[in-house]
């Protein structure tokens, strides 16, 4: 039973993280169509949103 529960942990946190890179990606998407300052788009481990500068920019 141990086993079916940690490959159950395993299969989430796998499933969490495509999750997170895709709606980071749709949000790095959807921000650089409506602006055109030079920041990106980052979520935190809570799922917060925040703008950090772009070197350079």
């Amino acid at each position: 039973m141990r086993y079916q529960i940690d490959r159950l942990k395993l299969v989430k946190e796998n499933r969490d993280e495509v999750f997170r890179k895709q709606l980071e990606q749709q949000i790095e998407e959807l921000y650089g169509q409506i602006s055109f300052k030079a920041y990106l788009p980052r979520l935190s481990d809570r799922y917060e949103l925040s703008l950090v500068e772009v070197a350079g920019g």
